[in-house]
């Protein structure tokens, strides 16, 4: 679904719910296929997750497979409130 929602270098991702983190692992292969350097990869793309549980094993596996130079915007808490 990314290779087809990423069309740009410049796009940007949000997932409001990313669980274990394969749809944010997806976005950044295809904004690094793109040409996007690993700085600007970690300020295009970004993940909110409600459960503190999931939360951990999501960053795990981002962490696992994409350790950026720059800090990745993961949150934990609802998407829905400010």
């Amino acid at each position: 679904m990314t290779w087809w929602a990423i069309q740009s270098s410049d796009d940007c991702v949000l997932d409001p719910a990313f669980g274990s983190g394969v749809f944010l692992l997806t976005a950044i292969d295809r904004l690094t296929y793109l040409g996007v350097s690993a700085e600007t990869v970690s300020r295009q793309v970004a993940g909110v997750e409600l459960s503190p549980l999931v939360f951990l094993m999501g960053l795990t596996n981002i962490l696992l497979r994409y350790v950026p130079h720059t800090q990745l915007r993961l949150q934990w808490g609802d998407f829905l409130m400010p």
